[in-house]
């Protein structure tokens, strides 16, 4: 959806994610000692999902309209919206819990992330 809609509410949340490259210098930490336990990874910052739509849409050189007057009417009806909640509200776990004792994991912000995601797209 970033790619095709162009305007957006001006709506910001925190979200908890994992870049797949972070995922893999996770596991392979893991593997490497030997590792035992259950592991919570995510990216060392959280991510917003309107600064990723922004992020995505200018890879590939498109702007985006954030608008203001929508979000009280998102609030009204996110309310009572699955959807809209799921979208654009708080979905993440506390920082601490993703520490792994001498594995730093988290090399790759979101920005990066996805601009390494929409270049191998355009291949």
């Amino acid at each position: 959806l970033a790619l095709k809609w162009a305007v957006y509410p001006n709506v910001h949340n925190q979200r908890s994610m994992l870049y797949i490259d972070n995922l893999m210098l996770l596991v392979k930490g893991i593997l490497d000692q030997k590792s035992r336990g259950t592991f919570l990874p995510q990216d060392e910052e959280y991510s917003d999902t309107l600064e990723m739509i922004k992020e995505i849409r200018k890879s590939h050189g498109k702007k985006t309209l954030v608008v203001k007057l929508i979000r009280p009417i998102m609030f009204l009806v996110g309310k009572k919206s699955y959807t809209m909640n799921k979208a654009f509200g708080n979905l993440c776990y506390d920082k601490g819990l993703s520490i792994v004792k001498d594995i730093e994991y988290q090399k790759v912000a979101m920005r990066e992330g996805i601009q390494n995601i929409e270049n191998f797209r355009a291949k």
